[in-house]
């Protein structure tokens, strides 16, 4: 099993490191454990984590 740091995990998902970290002390991520102050995350739990994209603006849509 190999572990990511959250700035190895957020590259790969292509999101924010802090978001990362939120979702490990919120306990989202199965798996994650933090040593030392440092979250390590195991690979195969990154691929459950759900990315949304970005929200749109509904206020304003072009023609």
């Amino acid at each position: 099993m190999k572990l990511l740091t959250t700035q190895q995990a957020a590259d790969l998902l292509g999101i924010n490191l802090n978001n990362i970290s939120a979702r490990c002390r919120a306990g989202k991520i199965k798996g994650a454990i933090q040593i030392g102050g440092r979250w390590l995350i195991p690979e195969d739990s990154i691929e459950g984590i759900r990315v949304y994209p970005e929200k749109k603006n509904k206020r304003y849509s072009p023609s």
